[in-house]
């Protein structure tokens, strides 16, 4: 479905990880994927949410402070070229990618020497420093 935004230039393998922030039996997919678009950041957010509403995703949005609950489908826009985006409804690059081995592992897949424009460091050296003890599963 994100072929919806222009060219999916590559994708990761897909990880299982267990949730991440709060407690839940179900185990979680994870995957990373490259996409060259001409879309602006609010229309590729506007596209990304009308197709978690359309693969099922309840539309209640969680609040700042709210704890983190289980959800069917959950796509983040993890960064837009090398820009640093804020709004009330956006924040690019995504804010704990960094804090979240089911998302570097994934990137790394894809973009190892990508260097967060944040931090300027890349997706390799991120991984390799992460704190996240958590195992994920590489299922392809």
């Amino acid at each position: 479905m994100l072929e919806q935004l222009g060219n999916v230039e590559a994708k990761s393998k897909i990880y299982q990880s267990p949730a991440w922030g709060y407690e839940d039996d179900r185990a979680y997919l994870n995957m990373c994927c490259k996409v060259i678009t001409e879309y602006t950041i609010r229309a590729i957010h506007r596209v990304t949410l009308d197709i978690e509403v359309a693969l099922g995703r309840e539309t209640k949005k969680r609040k700042t402070g709210e704890p983190y609950r289980p959800r069917l489908i959950d796509i983040d826009i993890l960064f837009y070229n090398e820009e640093e985006i804020k709004t009330d409804s956006l924040i690019i690059p995504h804010p704990q990618l960094h804090l979240r081995n089911f998302v570097l592992r994934p990137m790394v897949d894809i973009a190892p020497d990508f260097i967060h424009p944040s931090y300027g460091v890349s997706m390799t050296e991120l991984l390799r420093t992460s704190q996240d003890q958590t195992e994920l599963e590489e299922l392809s």
